[in-house]
């Protein structure tokens, strides 16, 4: 009897503009079966005959850090003798990475209109997209076009209510975040840590957990929204979304440095951190941060 072998995918996206990969920039392999992947145009990575199973995946792309991730390749559907059409075969994606995420302000039942504040949307998103929040879904009434946008209009709003987190879904994506080292494409607030063992600066520290948990002296929070981990503060009393988690929790790399940075609406002025790693004791530094520019903070570790 001939063993079940699948035909999986994924998609990956750049951070901040949200454009796909192109074939050539960008590496997926599946680590334990030792098989690399068949690439598509517009950033589609396809493994073909693999075993349904438990893999690591590992993703490396120019500008960004070396990534891996636990994945588990689904059964069916069956392999085909060349790459069969991507629709349907995406497995791979995180819920919120290629997303308009925002907090809903006013809601017009009659007319599903709802408006939040303003985002900078660089890649537009098509009429029909799926539109999700804790308890809710709709679609896109009308396309939205790349530029500043303010009100979407959904085909139904019975439910949603103002403050809500809205998942407006441009792509089951992968999101791939820039290294410390190289320019962004857009202009962001960035700070680039480092971290060393106290007793010797010299020595960096890979693997360390880094967590923003304050902007601005507001508490970063992550609440779970149909699947996404979003993250919001409320500076100034409103609440705002800064990203999903990932975009305030990263590790350093064998360099002992990685970078947070962000484009949102919400200007970052200071930034309060978290270093962790095992074997250390944790250490949480503020720092005041250069808005829409580039603010290094040093990290020491004193060993337990």
């Amino acid at each position: 009897m001939r063993r079940e072998r699948v035909v999986w995918s994924g998609h990956l996206v750049e951070d901040l503009t949200f454009a796909s990969f192109r074939p050539g920039t960008y590496r997926a392999e599946l680590v334990a079966a030792r098989r690399s992947a068949l690439y598509k145009r517009d950033g589609f990575f396809v493994f073909t005959n693999v075993r349904p199973g438990q893999y690591r995946l590992r993703l490396t792309a120019d500008r960004c850090a070396e990534q891996e991730y636990d994945v588990a390749l689904p059964h069916g559907p069956a392999v085909f003798d060349s790459p069969p059409p991507l629709d349907g075969l995406h497995a791979f994606e995180r819920a919120g990475d290629n997303e308009l995420i925002v907090v809903a302000d006013t809601i017009n039942p009659l007319t599903a209109r709802v408006t939040f504040a303003a985002e900078l949307v660089p890649l537009g998103i098509p009429a029909g997209a799926l539109v999700r929040a804790a308890g809710f879904v709709a679609h896109l009434a009308g396309a939205l076009e790349p530029g500043l946008v303010s009100p979407v209009r959904l085909d139904g709003s019975a439910g949603l209510l103002p403050g809500t987190v809205l998942r407006v879904i441009r792509g089951r994506s992968v999101r791939r975040r820039f290294n410390p080292y190289d320019a962004l494409p857009a202009p962001a607030t960035r700070v680039v840590v480092r971290v060393t063992h106290v007793e010797d600066p010299s020595l960096p520290l890979p693997g360390v957990e880094v967590r923003a948990l304050e902007i601005n002296g507001a508490p970063v929070s992550v609440v779970d929204v149909e699947g996404a981990p979003v993250a919001t503060a409320a500076p100034g009393g409103q609440t705002a979304v800064l990203g999903t988690e990932l975009d305030f929790l990263t590790r350093t790399n064998p360099q002992g440095d990685y970078t947070l940075y962000s484009a949102r609406p919400v200007v970052w002025t200071s930034v309060m951190l978290r270093a962790r790693h095992t074997g250390f004791i944790d250490a949480v530094v503020t720092a005041p941060l250069l808005p829409a520019g580039r603010t290094r903070v040093d990290i020491p570790l004193t060993p337990l």
